[in-house]
């Protein structure tokens, strides 16, 4: 590939295929350029993220009046008010509910992305795009019903509702495949600035659906915060099927061959018997692809792992600053929206001006996204035992500022993933670090209580010790990271190249 090409400034002219320079898809004569492509996919992010913060907010106060309503009756005029829902019966059988439905998320986010992933890498990216946007509208449509009719529909129907996105992929397997269809339209120098702003969408969306979730439930209540999350997701779907097929041509020709080649005198049960575990070899050998064929690849890919038990600590640092420095929630929430605000710029202006400045200076698309890495993740390990030891405020402020940098790790890890990854196995290498975040979020939480606890009964100075903790987990992983990526890797690149 020529310097040209390698550049930032580099226009996004046209989706090129992989190994020919035809276009990616042929459904016209001209293929749409990578940036509207790229636009495409961040407005989509936008929508899906706002739907899912409306619907999962207005869904707790809806669960709790249908709740109400179940067991009282319909005499219950104003559920949020009346403090017969507040009897022990009620806020039990919605903490059941609630407990359940959280269980039925989790298990959607580990089990459905990497079966739709591989799917996605066999058959194209945009039914498998479209697939979650459906799944999470058929969420909402069943939960209007269940809400609205509480005598007809027990709300226990709602774990039917959540357990729709255990087969259509839930926010786990979109975001994978929106990370699918950016690296296939982007050149491997874009790819990390474009997931840089993709995290900038994602923050921004969390902002947005805020704004709008207090306005329409101060002005109108919660059921319109549910109509226009369904809104969202029906705006979100029209955007998915403005998004051309991306998956490269001889990927798709390989497919169809595939296709032909498949008896066609079968009955309906024996090509399910015959999917199911061909479906099941392929899962097996997309994953031994990507955590068997390169050791390298395999570590970095489980540094999201590793890196994701933060998540939780950092979302509640605001009942840290209140414990330790007794600030007031708000004050301490204040610190927390700096730091959010922080976040934003770094992803949206910083890291891509600084990866405009690297290319500049000749830095190859994988030695940038190398730099991005390890600096990234060694600045949050000194930002963690920042925010660990801060003896005031002001300190702290400063590590929580600080730890923004990991937005560079995270960003230009995905993009140096995108590198030394098979063509054959990406959506599968995505889903997959997707299920690796979620599994370190989930573990997160206990292991943040449980030190939090211990430091709260040993005094002041032991409060910041889940933060020290993670902090020297992070040290661990981060001269791995360096000892692994100090390894040359451009020439495992280059073989990826030349398959």
């Amino acid at each position: 590939m020529s310097r040209a090409t390698n550049s930032e400034r580099s226009p996004l002219l046209r989706i090129q295929s992989r190994q020919s320079d035809a276009p990616s898809f042929a459904v016209a004569d001209v293929a749409p350029s990578a940036f509207q492509v790229t636009g495409i996919c961040l407005a989509l992010v936008v929508a899906q993220q706002v739907a899912v913060l409306l619907s999962t907010l207005a869904a707790g106060s809806l669960s709790h009046a249908a709740v109400c309503r179940r067991l009282l009756g319909e005499d219950v005029a104003d559920p949020t008010n009346d403090e017969r829902c507040r009897h022990t019966e009620v806020v039990s059988r919605l903490a059941s509910l609630s407990l359940v439905e959280g269980i039925l998320a989790t298990a959607a986010g580990v089990l459905a992305p990497i079966p739709i992933a591989v799917a996605a890498d066999r058959f194209g990216r945009r039914p498998f795009l479209v697939l979650p946007l459906v799944g999470s509208a058929l969420n909402i449509v069943s939960r209007v019903f269940i809400y609205k009719f509480p005598h007809v529909f027990p709300p226990k129907l709602i774990w039917l509702s959540a357990a729709i996105e255990l087969f259509s992929g839930g926010g786990g397997a979109f975001l994978a495949i929106i990370y699918t269809i950016i690296t296939d339209v982007t050149y491997k120098a874009q790819r990390s600035t474009s997931f840089f702003y993709l995290a900038a969408a994602t923050i921004l969306s969390s902002q947005i659906g805020l704004t709008l979730w207090n306005f329409l439930t101060d002005n109108f209540g919660p059921w319109t915060a549910l109509l226009t999350a369904l809104g969202a997701l029906i705006f979100g779907i029209l955007c998915a099927f403005c998004i051309p097929e991306t998956i490269h041509l001889n990927k798709t020709s390989s497919n169809e061959q595939a296709v032909e080649d498949e008896p066609a005198a079968q009955t309906a049960l024996q090509r399910i018997r015959t999917a199911i575990p061909a479906s099941y070899n392929r899962t097996i050998a997309s994953m031994a692809a990507i955590f068997c064929r390169s050791t390298r690849l395999a570590v970095l890919m489980l540094t999201k792992f590793v890196t994701a038990l933060s998540a939780i600590s950092l979302s509640l640092a605001s009942l840290y600053i209140n414990y330790r420095y007794k600030l007031p929630l708000d004050k301490a929430a204040s610190l927390q929206r700096k730091q959010i605000i922080s976040y934003f710029l770094v992803n949206a202006l910083l890291l891509p001006l600084a990866a405009h400045f690297l290319l500049s200076f000749n830095f190859s698309a994988l030695r940038k996204d190398v730099f991005f890495v390890r600096w990234g993740l060694l600045a949050a390990t000194v930002a963690l035992f920042g925010i660990g030891l801060a003896p005031n405020t002001g300190f702290l402020l400063a590590a929580l500022l600080l730890y923004t940098l990991d937005a560079a790790f995270a960003g230009a890890l995905n993009g140096l993933l995108s590198q030394l990854t098979g063509e054959d196995h990406m959506a599968v290498m995505f889903a997959t670090t997707r299920v690796l975040s979620t599994l370190g979020s989930v573990l997160g939480l206990p292991l943040f209580n449980a030190l939090f606890k211990f430091g709260i009964n040993h005094g002041k100075h032991w409060m910041g010790l889940p933060y020290l903790v993670l902090g020297g987990v992070f040290a661990l992983t981060t001269a791995v990271v360096f000892l692994v990526s100090s390894a040359p890797a451009e020439q495992e690149a280059d073989y990826d190249e030349q398959d």
